[in-house]
């Protein structure tokens, strides 16, 4: 009778645990993003590979782009500043051998940091391949490193099988798959990423509702929003993931200064076409890199701002979180891990008071609207409005011209096709409406010629003549716009401590 209670008791204890370490598979996709909050990079970590010499350890891996290996501290001072998620970028290079075996030891490395997340801290962690697919590794190859991959993929499944839904699986990190005449390869991206989905699922347990990220491939957002090919699950649980370091002049690139009414716009714009291509048809969408390079003499406040709107922005909606790209020691430098020490304190807070829902919202200060209008002149001497996958009806713009002799002024209305293929519009002078101020306004019908990304108001032959005023475009369905002036207002007088 004894025995018979022991092993009653012994079930209802197994029982109790594996409930405990089993996935909540009641969770949704967008549920699960939504409760990851902010996202952290331990970048420049095990992520590092050298082509030229032979890493011989885990260890002189993880500290071989100056870093230190992450421990317990680290984690536990990242969660006190508001962080949720901790991803993991990881190159498995140098730890397989020709057969795809994964070092026992690397494996070990790697299951220390992730237990230190999930387990110690309760936090989201995120694993991947990373830069195996870059330069000439092993997965640039495409379909040809297919076996490997699967293989690799499947090991890591096996490892990690009782692991709950707080560690996600991420196929790659924005692989560059090109053909033959210089396009991007979706269908080999396509490939791929279903290959990962069906190596996870079909190793069972755990992994078969566990959230996995698949690459978008691109950063050009509007570009990968059009072309790109959703691998199928029979889970329904799969998250897009994409770096965004845009406008790159400034987040990587020598542009000092961010902040301008349009570089405001251009952001919410983009991302709102990620949510309306992947949120509203039910997949999550993690920014799994995101920062401005410190090491250039950028403006600060600019990049304060520019990580304050991307953040708020992505928290804002419902299915989408942002992940900052911290090198700790050199481009991206914002975290001094090893000595707990934050290269800008106003960083810091920010992001300590977003974790708390200290924000104003900028999905608050958005609005629909089917026409696009801006006011600013490029470098080009153009105006130029971006419609990604929108379908356009209708050019408006409005000019002054200081000659006489209309009919030889000629603007041109340009953008490519979804084939990236170059097309115009003629438009003379005279075809224009004049206006009670000397102006004149045109208006084209544009709804036949199926332009995409961007188009662009130009001046072909006119130069001294023309002063550009303003330049619409009209819209065959509703979108969002954001509302900048009444956004700033808010934030000036109602700032949140």
């Amino acid at each position: 009778m004894k025995k018979l209670i022991i092993i009653l008791i012994i079930a209802f204890l197994c029982s109790i645990i594996i409930s405990l370490v089993s996935l909540n598979t009641k969770m949704t996709s967008i549920q699960l993003v939504k409760n990851m909050g902010l996202g952290y990079n331990f970048a420049n970590t095990f992520d590092c590979y050298n082509q030229i010499e032979e890493i011989k350890s885990p260890e002189e891996q993880i500290t071989l782009w100056g870093n230190v290996v992450p421990n317990k501290t680290m984690i536990k001072n990242l969660k006190k500043y508001g962080f949720k998620t901790i991803r993991l970028p990881i190159t498995w290079i140098n730890f397989f051998d020709i057969k795809g075996n994964i070092d026992s030891n690397w494996i070990k490395s790697i299951k220390e940091v992730v237990d230190l997340v999930v387990k110690d801290y309760n936090m989201y962690c995120i694993i991947n391949f990373h830069y195996d697919c870059k330069d000439d590794n092993w997965l640039s190859k495409g379909i040809n490193a297919k076996n490997m991959f699967i293989k690799l993929w499947t090991q890591i499944s096996k490892e990690f099988i009782n692991y709950d839904e707080h560690l996600l699986f991420e196929s790659m990190d924005n692989p560059s798959y090109y053909n033959s005449e210089n396009v991007y390869d979706f269908e080999t991206l396509l490939i791929l990423n279903q290959a990962f989905i069906d190596t996870v699922r079909n190793s069972g347990g755990n992994n078969r509702y566990r959230l996995l990220l698949i690459p978008s491939g691109s950063t050009q957002i509007d570009f990968f929003s059009i072309y790109y090919k959703i691998p199928k699950d029979p889970f329904n649980k799969i998250a897009l993931s994409t770096n965004y370091f845009n406008p790159y002049d400034f987040c990587g690139g020598n542009t000092d200064k961010w902040g301008s009414e349009n570089d405001y716009k251009e952001l919410f714009t983009e991302i709102e076409a990620l949510k309306k291509s992947f949120i509203d048809k039910g997949i999550p969408v993690i920014i799994t890199a995101a920062g401005v390079a410190t090491n250039n003499n950028k403006d600060k406040e600019s990049i304060r701002k520019y990580l304050h709107f991307l953040y708020t922005l992505s928290l804002s909606l419902n299915g989408m979180i942002s992940c900052l790209w911290d090198t700790s020691n050199s481009d991206y430098k914002y975290y001094d891990r090893a000595n707990d020490k934050w290269f800008d304190e106003e960083i810091k807070n920010n992001f300590k008071k977003i974790s708390k829902g200290k924000y104003i919202k900028p999905t608050d200060f958005s609005f629909i609207s089917n026409t696009d209008t801006v006011t600013t002149i490029n470098s080009s001497g153009h105006m130029r409005i971006k419609i990604g996958s929108r379908k356009s009806m209708r050019a408006i713009f409005n000019a002054k011209i200081t000659t006489k002799n209309l009919s030889e002024v000629v603007f041109g209305i340009g953008g490519f096709d979804k084939d990236e293929n170059w097309m115009g519009i003629e438009v003379k002078g005279d075809k224009g409406k004049r206006q009670y101020d000397g102006s004149y306004i045109f208006s084209i019908d544009i709804s036949n010629k199926g332009f995409n990304n961007f188009i662009e108001l130009q001046k072909w032959w006119g130069h001294d003549e023309i002063i550009f005023i303003s330049f619409s475009i009209e819209y065959e369905q509703s979108y969002t716009l954001f509302d900048f002036s009444s956004y700033k207002n808010e934030q000036s007088n109602n700032r949140i401590d």
